[in-house]
């Protein structure tokens, strides 16, 4: 399945009424491109998620770096992200694993999805 962006103004809405409420495993990605670190993992998370065969994993934007900064960035308030990247597995719609930033190496990317 190709990796595609979650549209941010229905992120918690997609995630809490339909993907995640499958049975299938399925991924969020909080990531953004002028973080050094996302930008780091960008060749594994392709590898990884868009492929034929993938699981299901939408990226999810933070914004700017003044707003992801920000103490009242949405991802921060909602989402309790304190670090980007960061992947957020759901299984039957409840989240079931996470891996922030430096935990996300091909290994334990490959054990997480394997999950």
């Amino acid at each position: 399945m190709p990796l595609k962006e979650a549209n941010p103004r229905s992120i918690n809405v997609q995630f809490s009424s339909s993907a995640v409420e499958t049975p299938s495993t399925s991924y969020l990605i909080f990531y953004e491109d002028w973080c050094p670190d996302c930008r780091a993992v960008q060749d594994l998370l392709k590898r990884v998620f868009d492929r034929e065969g993938a699981p299901l994993a939408q990226i999810v934007r933070v914004g700017e770096v003044s707003d992801w900064k920000s103490p009242q960035n949405i991802y921060r308030r909602e989402w309790n992200l304190k670090s980007i990247p960061t992947i957020i597995r759901y299984d039957n719609g409840k989240e079931s694993g996470k891996l922030v930033d430096n935990e996300i190496t091909e290994g334990s990317l490959v054990r997480f999805i394997a999950y």
